[in-house]
């Protein structure tokens, strides 16, 4: 697990891996109460509340309310959520990017760091960071194709996708471009 410094000075370990979540939604049919088009939440610790940052194209047909993120990796629980947040006005050289993809999970009070066994990614200046060119780049998700939903058993298959900053998609330092090659599960 990597160190990081938070603000305060303090070195904590965490990683990014214990903090994804499998994406799936009620479908409110009997004989299959749960279906995904595949999707991974991220866990995160914004100013002591808990969010996931998700997606928008993960939800297919499905709708916002039907969301479900559990506890653990394969939890138990499902979260209660209360807000969904997302860019619906992007300006100039964001229109066309992957920014209006973006989508944050707010969660009801109840739902606080040890909802989450405490892998809640830390999220503050002291442990995110803009890349640079030639960065490594790690993405970790679920694999629709390799996970499951039979008989209400949810068994979720997580891989690591590996990539390397190619720098500014544009003018906006804040998007960037990154190469990857996906050979094997």
């Amino acid at each position: 697990m990597p160190n990081q410094m938070l603000p305060s000075g303090i070195f904590i370990r965490q990683e990014i891996i214990e903090a994804v979540r499998f994406v799936f939604f009620d479908t409110e049919c009997e004989e299959w109460p749960y279906a995904t088009h595949g999707g991974t939440g991220f866990i995160v610790n914004y100013c002591n509340k808990i969010y996931a940052i998700t997606c928008a194209h993960v939800r297919g047909d499905f709708v916002w309310a039907e969301l479900n993120i559990t506890n653990r990796k394969h939890g138990n629980k499902i979260a209660g959520i209360s807000e969904i947040y997302y860019i619906t006005s992007p300006e100039e050289e964001a229109k066309d990017s992957d920014i209006v993809d973006v989508v944050v999970v707010a969660f009801r009070d109840d739902v606080d760091a040890n909802f989450f066994d405490g892998t809640a990614y830390i999220f503050n200046s002291g442990t995110i960071a803009t890349s640079s060119i030639r960065d490594k780049i790690f993405v970790y998700g679920a694999l629709k194709e390799k996970s499951s939903i039979i008989d209400g058993k949810i068994a979720p298959v997580y891989c690591c996708l590996e990539m390397q900053d190619s720098g500014p998609e544009t003018s906006d330092t804040t998007l960037r471009h990154a190469i990857a090659r996906f050979e094997s599960h």
